[in-house]
C-alpha cells in the first residue's frame, strides 16, 4: 500500500550508506524488511517471526534469511476455557475492527465455532466500545468470553487491549479468557498465553548466533514456541474452579498468602512474647510453692523441738515460736 512504499523510499534514503550487523523482523514487518534487505543489505542476516504460514512461505528462505513461526494459540485457549468451566453455554468471541483484525475474525469465529459445537456462539465485532460493553454486560451467566484483541473499535477509537478486558472485568463480564500472557492479572482466567518475555529471550538467543557469525539458515527452522498455559488464582477462586483441572505444568501467578505468610513477623513476636509471659509465670508460681514448703518444713522443725523455742529478728521481735 502507500504507507509501505514511503516507508520503503524512507529506509532507502536514510539506510543506504549503513550496514546494520542482523536484522529482526516481527509479522506485519517482515515483509516489508525482507524487501529493503534485497535492495540494501543481500548479505545481512534476517530473523524474520511470522503469524502467517502463507507469508512465511513468500519470504522465500535462503541462507540470508530465516523466518519462524509463532501463533496466538485461539484454539487452545478456547478448549481450555470449556475444560475448566464444563457447564458453559455460550462462548463470546470479541474482536476489534481494525484491518489486522478484520481479516482475522473469518478464520478465529470459524474456529471457535468447531471448538464451541452444542454451544451457542455469540460473535462479539464490529462494536463500539460502549456497544461492547453493554453487551458482555448482558450475558447469560453461563457464559465464557475470549477476548482476542481489540485495538480499535467500530468508530475508529484506538484502544489497549489490556485496558479494555480490565474495564469489563471491573463491570462484572463473565470468566475472560485470552492469548496474551499480558493481559494476566487484569481480571482474565487464564489462557493459553503469548509469554513475549519468553519470545523475547529466544529471539535474542538467536540473533547472538547471528552476531557470532551463524548464517541464518543456520537457525533452527518451523515453530519458535512461547505458549504457555498460566492463569490468575484469584480469578480461579473466584469461578470455583479446582487446581486439579489445570493442564500439567501450568502456571498460577497472583497466589494470595495465608494469615501465617502474610504476618509471619508479627505471629512470631507474638507468639515469642506469649512463651515469655508464661516463662515468668511459671517461675513465679514455683517460687511461690518453694517458699511454701520452705516455711512448712521450718514450723514443723521448730513444733518439734523440746521447751519454749522462739525465732526472734534483730530488733528482738517474736517472728516464730512453738506452741509451749
Amino acid at each position: 500500500g502507500e504507507y509501505e512504499r514511503a516507508l520503503r523510499d524512507f529506509y532507502l534514503a536514510r539506510y543506504r550508506d549503513q550496514r546494520p550487523d542482523v536484522l529482526v523482523a516481527s509479522v506485519d514487518a517482515a515483509p516489508v524488511l525482507a524487501s529493503l534487505q534485497r535492495e540494501l543489505w543481500p548479505q545481512v542476516p534476517l530473523l524474520a517471526i511470522v503469524d502467517d504460514r502463507l507469508r512465511m512461505d513468500r519470504l522465500q528462505e535462503g541462507p540470508y534469511l530465516r523466518a519462524n513461526w509463532t501463533k496466538l494459540d485461539v484454539r487452545a485457549t478456547a478448549e481450555l476455557a470449556l475444560r475448566l468451566l464444563p457447564d458453559t453455554r455460550h462462548v463470546a468471541l470479541i474482536l476489534g475492527s481494525s484491518p489486522r483484525e478484520v481479516a482475522a475474525w473469518p478464520h478465529l469465529s470459524q474456529l471457535v465455532r468447531s471448538v464451541a459445537a452444542g454451544r451457542e456462539f455469540i460473535g462479539l465485532t464490529d462494536l463500539t466500545l460502549a456497544e461492547l460493553r453493554q453487551r458482555v454486560h448482558a450475558l447469560p451467566p453461563d457464559s465464557v468470553v475470549l477476548l482476542v484483541g481489540f485495538m480499535q473499535d467500530a468508530a475508529g477509537q484506538n484502544l489497549i487491549s489490556r485496558d479494555v478486558l480490565r474495564l469489563l472485568h471491573a463491570e462484572g463480564a463473565p470468566p475472560l479468557f485470552s492469548v496474551h500472557e499480558t493481559m494476566l492479572g487484569e481480571g482474565m482466567v487464564g489462557g493459553v498465553v503469548m509469554d513475549y518475555t519468553l519470545l523475547g529471550q529466544r529471539l535474542a538467543q538467536r540473533t547472538l548466533r547471528l552476531l557470532e557469525g551463524a548464517r541464518a539458515s543456520d537457525l533452527p527452522e518451523g515453530a519458535l514456541h512461547a505458549n504457555l498455559a498460566a492463569f490468575d488464582a484469584r480469578e480461579l477462586e473466584r469461578w470455583g474452579i479446582p487446581l486439579d483441572r489445570l493442564p500439567p505444568g501450568s502456571q498460577v501467578r497472583f497466589v494470595e498468602p495465608g494469615l501465617w505468610a502474610r504476618y509471619r513477623w508479627q505471629a512470631g513476636a507474638l507468639a515469642g512474647a506469649s512463651l515469655l509471659t508464661l516463662l515468668l509465670l511459671l517461675g513465679l508460681l514455683w517460687e511461690r510453692v518453694r517458699r511454701q514448703r520452705a516455711q512448712r518444713l521450718n514450723q514443723a522443725v521448730l513444733e518439734s523441738l523440746p521447751g519454749a523455742v522462739a525465732l526472734l529478728d534483730r530488733h528482738g521481735g517474736v517472728l516464730r515460736a512453738n506452741p509451749l
